[in-house]
């Protein structure tokens, strides 16, 4: 067969298991898992899989993070008042770091009327120079 394919562009319009862990740098039996799991595109053919480049990219597109924004779970009910409450929850993209003030105006809104030294025992001052104040 050949070098494997080292990246998406080098694949076959239909990839084996074994051609898209050579790009992913992954086993084979993980790629199968994936494509079994229903998180990888691929098509059944004969009891083998094949996934198509587009399926490869879509996936690792899908699993991307970076630093500012990480998946965070989230509710999908319409009658929960807030994320986290029960009702489901599903995959969404916030920034972790946004979530992290608005959760430090809510305490300190909530703390109004209390005395200055008792608000500053409760909040914990953020770094960075995204922070509020």
């Amino acid at each position: 067969m050949g070098d494997a394919p080292k990246r998406i562009e080098d694949l076959p319009d239909l990839a084996t298991p074994l051609e898209v862990a050579a790009v992913m740098r992954c086993s084979s039996r993980f790629v199968q898992d994936e494509c079994k799991a229903g998180r990888l595109n691929a098509t059944l053919v004969a009891g083998r899989y094949l996934i198509a480049p587009d399926d490869v990219r879509a996936y690792l597109t899908d699993r991307r993070t970076c630093r500012n924004e990480t998946k965070a779970r989230t509710s999908t009910s319409t009658t929960a008042g807030r994320s986290g409450t029960s009702g489901g929850s599903k995959m969404a993209k916030h920034g972790s770091a946004q979530r992290a003030l608005e959760t430090v105006a809510e305490l300190r809104a909530s703390l109004r009327g209390t005395s200055p030294a008792r608000a500053q025992a409760q909040v914990i001052p953020l770094p960075g120079p995204s922070r509020t104040s």
